[in-house]
């Protein structure tokens, strides 16, 4: 069935372009894409450094017979 056709506007008709522009942070630079992909690296060596594998199964380390026996 298609849609019947209304006689308000859509929210942006109207809108003034330095208005809008003023309402904006600075822009996006390569450096703040830097600062991301760094924070990504750190949060990606974290999961590693904890055992997280990149198919996210997490990876145990093999337990000696002692560290086993020792808490039961």
């Amino acid at each position: 069935m298609p849609a019947k056709p209304t006689d308000t506007q859509p929210p942006y008709v109207n809108i003034d372009p330095d208005s809008a522009l003023g309402d904006l942070e600075h822009p996006v630079g390569t450096d703040d894409f830097a600062a991301i992909a760094n924070a990504c690296l750190q949060g990606r060596e974290d999961l590693a450094s904890r055992g997280h594998g990149e198919d996210g199964q997490k990876r145990l380390r093999r337990f000696s017979t002692w560290e086993i026996t020792r808490y039961l």
